[in-house]
């Protein structure tokens, strides 16, 4: 079987990966028994080491696979690069199971690897690492409990003790817990010593992948017209002004006394006139003369009435303004307007507003919080123009043909028009003033196609 990481005269070497049998997809098409593995761990290692291939496995592995192994006592990864029919060793382990069912490498990056491997003297799985995708190795930690069947006796070191009295506590914990929870001490030791005398169990796992899909967080507006003002009303501060403002709005009674909506609202004839001043209330102050015959000279004046002096739908956001409340209003009328979950970040930067104002409205049951996945698109700010334009095929080119055809007709009609001759020569005419010319619009041609037919081109 070819080497599949042979370097030649020390120059990196893409083109030599077709002709490599070694990197056939497929256990059953290459007939090995063995496969070569990178160990991906943090500690340097300069070699690879042979696991034989379970039955299971057989039919899906193939070089670039990112698969779980058992690496001395603990449990690692490990990365395909080759296949072997044979071993250096008479006693190999097993392949435990794939990380992912797709390779995360491939071939070329494999031999890229090697080559920068030899070439600046760094260690292979090192090299590997650095084409791995981010979040997706797994570090072996170990986790520690305490054996049900121990006895309870035994000296312990007050180091032990803690320990002991921790994992009681809090249950199975891992190293990093266990290294969070007990700070500059020399914990595995300890560990080690008690599970030497089996009065702890201790066993090595493999960290979940960091990598997970890519959230944000939403907003959605699942209130109705009718419950979506009742919960603003209940927002801000208290404000006399806005109490007005809601009483004249639910008022069926167009021009209220000043003296029951005073008495109504709890308000004051400050609070009123600062409306006034606004120009969001209007008071009329009417009076009338009793008959001549009755009371020449004596004169009634009615009671002052309130009205609005804006419209009803002016109302709500007015209030809430008054009530220091105007950010609910835009986060609620943004929403509604999108009538779909908008992204809090997009909802942030259009309304000033932060978390705790959207968790208030999702309180009252107004919005609705929740996350949606998006595919990360490290191009998606990026415009390519092509360098040159597509060659049409041949339905475009005919319709073309038909269009620029057109064009050109109109074209000449529009100079035959504007005064001159088939010689290009200008007619003047002087008996009367000329008109100005205005040219004939072209006429619209409509294209059919399904889309993706190439209209666009």
């Amino acid at each position: 079987m070819p080497d599949c990481l042979q370097v030649n005269d020390g120059r990196f070497q893409p083109e030599r990966l077709a002709k490599s049998q070694v990197y056939q997809t497929g256990y059953d098409t290459i007939g090995a028994m063995y496969a070569i593995l990178v160990i991906n761990i943090e500690a340097p290692l300069e070699g690879t080491f042979h696991y034989h291939v379970p039955t299971d496995l057989a039919s899906q592995l193939c070089v670039g696979h990112l698969v779980e192994i058992e690496f001395g006592r603990r449990l690692a990864q490990g990365i395909v690069i080759g296949f072997d029919e044979t071993a250096p060793v008479e006693e190999t382990k097993p392949i435990i199971a794939l990380v992912d069912p797709q390779p995360v490498l491939w071939p070329w990056q494999i031999e890229l690897a090697q080559w920068m491997s030899q070439e600046y003297l760094a260690p292979l799985n090192g090299c590997l690492r650095l084409m791995l995708p981010p979040g997706l190795t797994r570090w072996a930690d170990i986790v520690v409990d305490i054996n049900p069947y121990w006895d309870g006796n035994g000296r312990l070191t007050d180091l032990q003790q803690q320990l002991l009295d921790l994992l009681r506590q809090k249950g199975d914990l891992r190293g990093r817990q266990i290294r969070r929870a007990l700070p500059k001490t020399d914990w595995k030791t300890a560990v080690t010593q008690l599970a030497n005398r089996n009065i702890l169990r201790k066993a090595t796992v493999l960290d979940p992948p960091r990598v997970r899909p890519k959230k944000i967080r939403t907003a959605e507006l699942i209130a109705g017209p009718k419950r979506l003002e009742a919960g603003l009303r209940q927002l801000g501060r208290a404000s006399k002004q806005a109490d007005v403002l809601f009483y004249l709005a639910d008022l069926d009674d167009p021009l209220p006394e000043e003296t029951a909506v005073l008495a109504a609202t709890g308000a004051s004839p400050h609070h009123l006139e600062a409306l006034t001043e606004a120009e969001l209330i209007t008071i009329s102050d009417f009076g009338f003369r009793m008959a001549e015959e009755e009371s020449p000279t004596s004169e009634f004046p009615n009671p002052r009435s309130i009205s609005l002096a804006i419209p009803h739908k002016d109302v709500l956001p007015q209030a809430l303004a008054l009530r220091g409340a105007a950010t609910y209003y835009q986060i609620t009328t943004l929403l509604a307007r999108a009538a779909q979950p908008v992204a809090i970040s997009d909802i942030y930067a259009a309304t000033g507003a932060n978390l705790q104002h959207l968790k208030k409205l999702a309180k009252l049951d107004l919005i609705r919080l929740g996350a949606e996945e998006v595919w990360r698109d490290p191009l998606a700010d990026r415009d390519f123009t092509p360098a040159e334009a597509p060659q049409l095929t041949l339905d475009q080119t005919r319709v073309w043909g038909r269009v620029k055809v057109a064009m050109i007709e109109a074209e000449d009609e529009d100079v035959g028009l504007s005064g001159q001759d088939g010689d290009g020569v200008t007619l003047d005419d002087t008996s009367s003033p000329a008109h100005p010319y205005t040219p004939t619009p072209p006429k619209p041609f409509l294209l059919h196609g399904v889309t993706g037919s190439g209209k666009t081109e």
